[in-house]
Formats: structure tokens, C-alpha cells, sequence
């Protein structure tokens, strides 16, 4: 029984990311819901990426096992839900190693994650300078990075950094 409500629940969670991210589709992503739960390298996420030119990205290196990582979820998930309209998106990049789909869905599931995501492969770490969890930037709607944190990031700090960029 416990096994069946889950499914529903992603089931619903999937098709609310699938509404939320009618933008993202716009620019081209092809992801049901959002979500990308197959791995993916460095030159299909720079692909994805460069498909969001004319939004402001901000893009999230991180793993689910980590606290730090996780502490920063309920921000971005505020972000989207406050954002979006704005043409603000968040993408994060899990870089677990040894994790299943199944656990990614579920951490999708207990998280209440409405935002645009990957799984990625090594082959990201170097590309984006990926060297402790979480890695967060901040890119204009030219795709130029505008700032890099690393560690946990508060909502304050990006939402400001946000309204700086909408300015624009």
C-alpha cells in the first residue's frame, strides 16, 4: 500500500513539474516534467543549458546525501515557485555516485522538488570546477556566469542576486 501511494505521489509530482515548466519547455528542453533522471555528461548539459539563453540560471552542483546539499532545496524549490514568471530557472545537477533512480525518485518525491533537474556523470566535476558540495551559480540570461558559491547558499543571498539581475 505504502508502495502504491508513492508512486501516485511522484505520478503527481511529475505531471505539477510538467505545468511549472511549460517555460522550459519553450526553450527547447526536451524532459518529461522537467526531470532527467538518466545520466548525462558535460557536453549534453552545456547543450541544455545554452537552450535557456534569455532566463536567468541558476545552476546547482550537489549530492543528496550531503546536509548542506539538502538545507538549500527548500530555498530553490521557494525560488521557483516566486521566480518562474520572472524567467528565472533553477536547474540542479545530482553527482551522486552508487545512487539508484529509484532513490533519486524518492528524494525528488520527500523533497517536494519543482525545479528543472539532471543526473550527472564524472565528467562534469572538472568541466564546471566542481570541487565540494554544493557548487552554485548564478548565470545571466546570456549564459555568463555572474557568481559561483560554493557551499550552502541561503534563499536571501540568491533571491538578492536575482532581483540585481531582473534590474537589468
Amino acid at each position: 500500500m505504502k508502495t502504491k501511494i508513492k508512486r501516485i505521489s511522484l505520478l503527481i509530482a511529475i505531471l505539477s513539474c510538467s505545468l511549472v515548466w511549460v517555460s522550459v519547455a519553450d526553450a527547447g528542453i526536451k524532459a518529461s516534467g522537467g526531470m532527467r533522471l538518466e545520466k548525462v555528461g558535460y557536453e549534453e548539459l552545456k547543450l541544455e543549458i545554452e537552450k535557456l539563453k534569455g532566463k536567468i540560471v541558476i545552476l546547482d552542483f550537489m549530492v543528496t546525501w550531503f546536509p548542506p546539499c539538502r538545507k538549500e532545496i527548500p530555498g530553490f524549490v521557494k525560488l521557483t515557485n516566486t521566480y518562474t514568471e520572472s524567467g528565472v530557472v533553477v536547474v540542479n545537477v545530482f553527482l551522486d555516485k552508487g545512487t539508484t533512480k529509484q532513490e533519486i525518485e524518492e528524494f525528488i518525491l520527500d523533497n517536494k522538488i519543482n525545479y528543472y533537474l539532471f543526473w550527472g556523470d564524472n565528467s562534469i566535476y572538472d568541466k564546471y570546477s566542481v570541487k565540494a558540495f554544493p557548487t552554485t551559480y548564478i548565470l545571466d540570461r546570456n549564459g555568463e556566469e555572474i557568481k559561483k558559491y560554493i557551499g550552502f547558499i541561503s534563499y536571501e543571498t540568491i533571491e538578492k542576486d536575482i532581483k540585481t539581475l531582473l534590474k537589468k
